[in-house]
C-alpha cells in the first residue's frame, strides 16, 4: 500500500477512535453533567481552552483548538504505526 494512503487510513482510525473515547468517555468524566453549571460557576482555564467555542454561550462542547488537536494526534498516531507496520 502507498505510504502516504496508508498514513491517510490509519489517521482516520485514529480519529473516530479518538473522538469517540473523548466526546463519549473522558469528557464526560471530567466535565459536570450539568451543561449550564459554568452559568454560575467560574470556568477552569484548561476548560475554557479546551470546551468553550465562540458560540458555546457557557456550554462546554468542544471549541476548534480541541478538534484540531485531536487531528493532530490522530496524524500522530497515523504516522508511527505506518513506520511500524512498514519496518515489519
Amino acid at each position: 500500500m502507498n505510504k502516504k494512503i496508508s498514513i491517510i487510513i490509519f489517521s482516520i482510525i485514529y480519529f473516530v477512535l479518538i473522538y469517540y473515547l473523548d466526546f463519549y468517555i473522558i469528557s464526560p468524566l471530567i466535565l459536570p453533567a450539568d451543561n449550564c453549571y459554568y452559568h454560575t460557576h467560574n470556568i477552569p482555564f484548561w476548560v475554557e481552552l479546551l470546551y468553550m467555542s465562540a458560540g458555546s454561550n457557557g456550554h462546554p462542547d468542544g471549541s476548534m483548538l480541541h478538534f484540531i488537536l485531536l487531528i493532530i494526534i490522530s496524524l500522530f498516531l497515523g504516522r508511527i504505526t505506518n513506520r511500524i507496520l512498514i519496518k515489519s
